[in-house]
């Protein structure tokens, strides 16, 4: 009897600790991979499509913002955000052409060199940072730091482009 009472505690005690051991494993496993960012959705990356334009619309005459991912010599440029400088700022966004209404009182301290700059659409808000990489005569090229929020979820996505403004 004795004995069977010490084979059942020793049996208890075993497979517990198995039990334990796989609580633990699995614990470990999911802090892993939540550290691991390239196995893990970031809730807060707003998923949208940025399209290109492969000229500058009508709407924009004159003066204004025109931005790519890159600029290389000889080759035709494509847009992804264009501007008429002080009423409104253009992208295509999931296949469909986004105009925002630039927020006039939005324009932080201007010093020719860095500014911001904010903008509204229907569905989204867009931030815009810009700064001076080379000065022209009557304007410049910059870097152009955009995030894009959804109005409805917060979620956003930054956008880092080059281009020229000015005249």
């Amino acid at each position: 009897m004795k004995n069977l009472i010490l084979l059942s505690i020793c049996i208890l005690s075993f497979s517990c600790s198995i039990n334990q051991k796989e609580d633990k494993e699995t614990n470990n496993d999911l802090v892993d991979t939540s550290k691991r960012k390239s196995h893990i959705k970031n809730d807060t990356e707003l998923n949208v499509e940025i399209g290109l334009f492969n000229s500058i619309p009508d709407t924009i005459d004159g003066c204004g913002d025109f931005y790519s991912y890159e600029i290389k010599e000889n080759q035709k440029r494509t847009y992804i955000f264009l501007s008429n400088l002080t009423e409104f700022s253009i992208m295509k966004i999931d296949g469909q052409t986004e105009y925002f209404k630039i927020e006039q009182d939005s324009l932080s301290d201007f010093s020719g060199d860095n500014y911001t700059q904010t903008a509204f659409s229907e569905k989204y808000r867009l931030v815009c940072d810009f700064s001076l990489l080379k000065k022209y005569d009557e304007g410049g090229l910059y870097k152009l730091r955009l995030i894009l929020i959804d109005k409805l979820t917060k979620r956003r996505k930054e956008i880092h482009l080059i281009g020229e403004s000015g005249c």
